[in-house]
């Protein structure tokens, strides 16, 4: 059993009612949010204030041969815990594997996942074809001369409206790719094989292509939603997880 499962800011506030970047800002229950893999703070921040404070951490670096285990233990210095504070984490997508890695260190009240899985089983061939055939050899340099192709693979994300689609092109070519090279090859052999004492609460799509549905056992299931829900169905998320805070959005 890898987890129990139950069957305003600062200066730089944004329009999620906090802000995505300042780790400092503690007045109210926090979540510190990891965002998809790769991908900066934008990708899940919503358009509307929360009633608690969002923080989404930047990724660092990847070191050579780096373990997701060890590459989580370098995180947490970055997040400025305090424990006496209520805090939650979690992460979308490959995000939520990092959650998972980082809550095994901590003592966050819950732990979220959403659009994520906890081992490399769950995860599609659309994801461990590349990370186990292409991503071993080539550079971050190589896969940027690609990018032009990153409206194809949005496609697989989801429907989204030109807005959605526009911001997401633009996340893509700014991500972190060395974190992105690197992520693709851990999420081939990665698993949780730890027990975490809080409550780990997943929401999930039904037409996820990268983490099918058949493949987890979510709280929550969005039905029209597909991998990238956090930006279709934001409010849907947010509710689901402000509601395990004992909040509303």
């Amino acid at each position: 059993m890898w987890h129990s499962r139950p069957r305003r800011w600062c200066a730089s506030s944004t329009a999620a009612g906090g802000c995505a970047t300042c780790p400092i800002h503690l007045s109210r229950k926090r979540l510190i949010l990891f965002s998809g893999l790769g991908l900066d703070a934008r990708y899940v921040t919503p358009p509307f204030s929360l009633p608690f404070d969002l923080y989404v951490p930047p990724w660092i670096d990847p070191q050579p041969n780096e373990t997701l285990e060890s590459y989580a233990e370098r995180l947490i210095p970055t997040l400025s815990i305090d424990d006496a504070e209520d805090y939650y984490i979690g992460g979308v997508s490959f995000g939520g594997m990092v959650a998972l890695e980082v809550s095994r260190h901590l003592n966050p009240k819950a732990v979220f996942l959403i659009s994520s899985c906890p081992s490399y089983r769950q995860v599609s061939w659309l994801v461990t074809f590349p990370g186990k055939h292409l991503a071993p050899f080539v550079t971050a340099d190589f896969v940027r001369r690609f990018l032009w192709l990153a409206p194809l693979a949005i496609r697989l994300t989801g429907p989204l409206h030109r807005d959605q689609r526009n911001l997401l092109i633009d996340i893509w070519k700014n991500a972190n790719l060395e974190v992105m090279r690197w992520g693709a090859m851990i999420m081939t052999q990665w698993e949780f094989i730890h027990t975490l004492t809080m409550p780990v609460h997943e929401m999930h799509a039904r037409n996820d292509l990268f983490i099918p549905l058949s493949k987890v056992e979510p709280e929550a299931i969005v039905a029209d939603g597909w991998h990238a829900f956090n930006l279709t169905h934001p409010r849907e998320m947010f509710n689901f997880i402000a509601e395990r805070m004992n909040l509303f959005v």
